[in-house]
């Protein structure tokens, strides 16, 4: 660059300010899994196995209540044989 290239063109001039940086794309499960046991079996565990959840659940609640059928059914049934 000779002499009249930098009368004319003086440094930190003539440029532009600097951009700032774009937001950071940073996953919803950035969070202490101990602080927050709630947020990490949402985002964690319920969004990869929701279906077997669900599935889990309603077998265990059907399971419950037949066993409670079969267990309480001996003595409805003395019951009514009795009086």
């Amino acid at each position: 660059m000779n002499d009249t290239e930098a009368e004319e063109r003086p440094a930190g001039l003539g440029r532009s300010p600097p951009d700032p940086l774009s937001v950071p794309n940073r996953p919803e499960t950035s969070f202490l899994w101990f602080a927050k046991p709630m947020s990490t079996f949402k985002y964690i565990i319920w969004r990869n196995h929701k279906k077997k959840l669900f599935g889990a659940f309603i077998f265990v609640l059907l399971f419950v209540v037949l066993f409670m059928f079969v267990i309480q059914l001996p003595s409805f049934i003395l019951n009514k044989l009795v009086g």
